[in-house]
């Protein structure tokens, strides 16, 4: 495995490095043009910057999405013949259900309202239909392209940082002492918000780290995928709900301009949650009295309690129920989910169809090489 990797793994860092510096000057670029407008208006609301970021942040991804596509286009484990058989057939049945309820809406079902002839309107229904068909493919083009860049920004920070992270973690009891602490206190804060976001116990000795060697897969991983969907899926119902319900901010935002909000972080839900199944795949582990410690259950634990402040959640919901819509809130919570499970399906998909193989072995190799 060694020396496949070895041959490719320089092309991939230098692929990742080219990645990583764009990203960085279109980042350095939204941030001036941020400050521009501060300067010159004296102030810019919360809508405008979320506005700015997110656009500029598209923009870059879209851009440097079209580098990794070219990189990394080959190199999956789905043939894109497959996925265009499911893509039809998807696509087909969002298509015929949009027309049909433009018909429905704005001519009802009796074929003779308007005096409009059967053959007029079969005709519409095909124009219509392969209008929206192309939409769609187009749609999906974009997000597709932008997917490889929001997966190829992730993979590579990931590739360039998660081998010295392991080593990190394996030296916490050193880098969490007193003496780290008068020694170098920017490490030793370092090291223990490392400690916190991993959730990882004082008691355990971390220098007991295990990475295991992974082994190849040959199939599409659906369990990893599901499970990542479900995660981001679940991540994003609870950012739209603390947002969208939260009574402070309804007396300041429309319902509509807060599932903005929400749209515009829960986009990036992916760059959260991926992560967290290279040490599930690697099975990343600190041994313990009882049992081993691992670090994808601390992760997710850690997350998990971040998100779900139920008692918070429950009186959100109590509290903006009494004010808004439920109907509208609804039908704009509904068109939030689909229009995000579009996108975290896409991105899910780039991530585990074409860079979590060598993503893998990658930092598995760089590690045991270096540590």
């Amino acid at each position: 495995m060694k020396g496949e990797i070895t041959d490719t793994l320089e092309k991939r860092k230098n692929a990742d490095k080219k990645v990583l510096l764009i990203f960085k000057i279109f980042i350095l670029m939204v941030f001036t043009y941020l400050l521009f407008n501060l300067v010159i208006s004296g102030s810019v609301d919360i809508l405008t910057l979320l506005n700015v970021l997110t656009n500029g942040l598209t923009v870059s991804f879209f851009f440097i999405g079209t580098i990794s596509w070219y990189y990394y286009r080959k190199n999956h484990i789905l043939g894109y013949k497959k996925v265009l058989g499911y893509l039809l057939i998807i696509f087909a049945v969002i298509s015929v259900v949009f027309i049909m309820a433009l018909f429905i809406h704005y001519r009802g079902l009796d074929i003779e309202i308007f005096e409009i002839k059967i053959a007029l309107r079969i005709w519409t229904f095909i124009i219509g239909f392969f209008t929206s068909m192309l939409g769609l493919f187009l749609g999906y083009f974009f997000f597709l392209v932008m997917g490889f860049g929001v997966v190829g920004v992730l993979s590579a920070f990931l590739r360039s940082h998660n081998p010295s992270l392991f080593d990190h973690i394996k030296n916490l009891n050193e880098n969490t002492s007193q003496e780290m602490k008068n020694q170098d206190i920017f490490k030793y804060i370092f090291s223990k918000a490392v400690s916190w976001i991993f959730d990882i116990p004082l008691y355990l000795e971390t220098t007991t780290l295990k990475v295991k060697k992974p082994e190849d897969e040959i199939e599409f991983p659906k369990n990893k995928f599901k499970t990542a969907l479900i995660w981001e899926m679940f991540f994003c119902i609870i950012l739209a709900i603390n947002i969208s319900l939260n009574p402070i901010l309804l007396e300041h935002f429309s319902l509509n301009q807060l599932f903005g909000i929400a749209s515009s972080i829960a986009i990036f839900s992916p760059m959260i949650v991926l992560p967290w199944f290279i040490y599930l795949k690697l099975e990343v582990e600190i041994e313990g009295p009882r049992k081993n410690f691992s670090l994808y259950e601390g992760l997710k634990s850690r997350v998990l309690g971040l998100l779900v402040a139920l008692g918070t959640i429950i009186t959100f919901v109590r509290l903006s129920f009494e004010t808004i819509d439920l109907q509208v809130f609804l039908i704009s919570f509904v068109g939030y989910l689909v229009g995000i499970l579009i996108l975290t399906v896409l991105f899910t998909f780039v991530y585990f169809n074409h860079y979590w193989r060598e993503l893998i072995k990658d930092i598995y190799y760089e590690y045991e090489r270096k540590f």
